[in-house]
């Protein structure tokens, strides 16, 4: 089985929440815990930075009263005046020993911004379950508070130089925007916490850590965070004037005389080295959070990569499938804004588990070679199936694969049912007894978007494979029901996909597939030899009815194959005057007649097609073994001998004949065998 990260359930976000509010109430009050000790008198050096957000201040008079607003700030190293005693004794008192209400009032706060915004991630964030995700989210920033308390209370800089925005621009960049926007969110409130409820300093970092996640593009980041870094600049700068404007009523002229102090630097500052944090913080975060580069992806994306160069060599069919679902894929994601590189990437390695035992998957097997299936029972063979999951698995971490390309291989069939082998178990009456769950999938379900439209991608393709004539309604029909269908077995439910996703995915596939799957028109001597090959069977039909005139109904009852796309089914000629037609022999024992009468149903399959259906696709519906895979076929009667003999002239040509593939298709168009009608399959 593969194993399953680890999450978090609500009552995990709780208990998540309070010890991190633990912590963050430890930072806020590392200046009190420190040991007490008398003010420094005057003219004494203050030891450390003693800073008071603006309060409001009410003195009452005889005839009227006074109210301003002071924001009491001593920096490290300043010998004290008189009055900057008086009130620095004042403080001391009534902060120490912390009373009860404030350790509550400070400690409810914390506790419920960080159960909130736990509870928030699981709900709106991306693997927001996880618990690597929240812890990766939270635990550097309160990190990042505890560096910035401790550089506060030692040196005079302005608290406003924290550089919050590094976190969110980071976290927008190799995750999602939303992620982004919680750091920002939960890091200027807990920011303000450190010099008790600040909110100059809440404001300026929420509009400074806000913005950048909005203006980032996640998918072209190369050109966003330019932008994204001017507008956190313009916002934070604003929010900073603003605020002191809203308060002061004036500009803040006084921070332009002492620049070491100076909030308005401290905010261009911060700014400013946002991005340049933000540069050294993903490489750190990404290898944790499993986020892979677009320079890894680049290197990954080589064809000469040794395990893609050994799949094409051992399993050359799956090879051919994994190209052709690597365009699809990223077709898909481009369509809906998912990471197309990443598609394209985890789509080259999401079956490289068939190197184990690449003759048990049908797009492996030679024309004319047995597939081993045939001989196994229901079980053994859904354990072949299932070993590539868990052998690509083992195969991508001994190759050093990213987890975000390994997911891909076991999400891309989910933990679902397989159906074929199931329902095959079933009509043999499951001796075994075996459950279920016995014929589901060892993987998990997607997660992601990318990993979700390969699940989709994976089955799409493999059944459009099935399709005997593939125009449009088939092929919109068929997208659909396998959308459907996995929408309802529940496969794509922790994706994240929105209904306006659903509908991309299914738009671009239809019109995809309606493209690879055109018509071309038929080369003059395709034409020629098709109409030979029509003319030399009608004539082995005459000469085997006047040889056996009995056969007559039974061959007019046997089905003509359906014309292949693009051409018009030639007209059998008129017999010649005063001659009636013969009837045509009927079939041997054993063996399909020559289509000369009524057209089949075109979607019908032999059962060689029918195992390779279910061995290569992703069932959407209960589809019965047909008959032909549990009987073996019938003896050859000496009349059908006779039979072969008289067809050898439109059995299909030897290499030494250059027939060309169009032609080949003609002549197996005219003797296949009819089979059964079912939906995609799975692998």
């Amino acid at each position: 089985m593969i194993k399953r990260r680890i999450s978090i359930s609500p009552l995990g976000s709780l208990v998540l929440g309070l010890v991190l509010a633990s912590a963050m109430f430890a930072v806020a009050t590392t200046d009190l815990a420190l040991p007490a000790a008398d003010p420094p008198g005057v003219g004494q050096v203050a030891p450390v930075s003693y800073r008071v957000p603006g309060v409001n201040m009410v003195q009452e008079l005889d005839e009227k009263a006074l109210y301003w607003r002071v924001r009491f700030e001593i920096p490290v190293g300043k010998r004290l005046t008189a009055g900057e005693v008086k009130r620095l004794r004042a403080l001391e008192e009534n902060r120490r020993p912390p009373g009860l209400g404030f350790a509550l009032g400070l400690g409810g706060l914390l506790l419920a911004l960080f159960v909130v915004a736990s509870l928030s991630v699981r709900l709106f964030v991306r693997d927001g379950k996880l618990l690597r995700v929240q812890l990766l989210l939270f635990l550097p920033l309160v990190l990042l508070l505890a560096v910035a308390k401790v550089v506060f209370l030692l040196t005079p800089l302005s608290v406003f130089w924290i550089p919050l925005a590094a976190f969110s621009m980071t976290w927008a960049i190799m995750h999602t925007r939303i992620a982004g926007m919680v750091v920002g969110v939960v890091g200027a409130a807990a920011a303000a916490t450190l010099f008790p409820l600040d909110l100059a300093l809440a404001v300026t970092l929420a509009g400074q850590a806000l913005v950048p996640p909005l203006l980032m593009d996640r998918v072209r980041k190369r050109r966003s965070p330019g932008t994204a870094w001017l507008g956190g600049c313009a916002v934070g700068l604003l929010s900073y004037v603003g605020y002191h404007w809203l308060v002061h009523s004036s500009l803040p002229t006084e921070d332009l005389r002492d620049l070491q102090r100076s909030g308005l630097l401290a905010v261009l500052g911060a700014a400013a080295m946002s991005p340049l944090l933000a540069y050294v913080l993903r490489p750190l975060l990404q290898p944790l959070l499993g986020v892979v580069s677009s320079s890894r992806l680049m290197k990954l994306s080589d064809l000469d990569h040794p395990l893609l160069v050994e799949l094409a060599e051992e399993a050359p069919g799956t090879w051919q499938h994994t190209l052709a679902m690597a365009n699809l894929a990223e077709v898909v994601c481009a369509s809906i804004g998912a990471d197309s590189k990443l598609a394209r990437v985890g789509a080259y390695y999401h079956d490289v588990g068939k190197l184990t035992n690449p003759r048990y998957f049908a797009e492996n097997l030679e024309s004319g070679e047995i597939s081993p299936h045939l001989e196994l029972a229901p079980e053994e063979s859904a354990s072949f199936i299932f070993e590539h999951v868990t052998e690509g698995e083992r195969l991508a971490r001994r190759h050093k694969l990213p987890y975000a390309v390994r997911e891909f291989i076991f999400t891309h069939h989910g933990d679902g049912l397989l159906e074929f082998f199931w329902h095959k178990c079933q009509e043999q009456g499951n001796p075994r007894d075996l459950p279920r769950e016995a014929f589901c999938y060892p993987g998990i379900r997607p997660r992601t978007k990318e990993t979700a439209v390969l699940a989709v991608v994976d089955a799409v393709e493999a059944a459009s494979r099935t399709l005997r004539d593939p125009d449009a309604d088939r092929i919109d029909s068929l997208v659909r029901r396998i959308v459907v269908g996995k929408l309802g077995a529940g496969q794509l439910d922790e994706a994240g996909l929105t209904g306006a996703d659903l509908a991309g995915i299914i738009s671009t596939l239809q019109e995809v597939l309606r493209s690879q799957h055109h018509v071309r028109p038929e080369y003059p001597w395709q034409k020629k030899e098709r109409q030979d090959m029509v003319r030399r069977a009608q004539g082995a039909a005459a000469q085997a009815a006047d040889a056996d005139p009995r056969a007559t109904g039974e061959m007019a009852r046997e089905p003509a194959p359906s014309p292949a796309p693009g051409r018009v089914r030639e007209p059998a000629p008129s017999p010649a005057p005063g001659r009636v037609r013969e009837p045509a022999p009927s079939p041997a024992p054993g063996r399909v007649g020559l289509p000369v009468a009524e057209a089949a149903p075109e979607d019908q399959r032999s059962p060689a097609e029918e195992l390779s259906a279910a061995l290569e696709g992703d069932l959407t519906g209960p589809v019965p073994i047909p008959q032909q895979l549990a009987d073996p076929p019938a003896a050859v009667s000496p009349e059908a001998t006779a039979s072969s003999e008289t067809l050898s002239g439109v059995t299909a040509p030897t290499a030494g004949q250059g027939m060309s593939e169009a032609s080949s298709s003609v002549v197996e168009d005219t003797i296949r065998e009819p089979g059964r009608t079912s939906g995609g399959s799975n692998e």
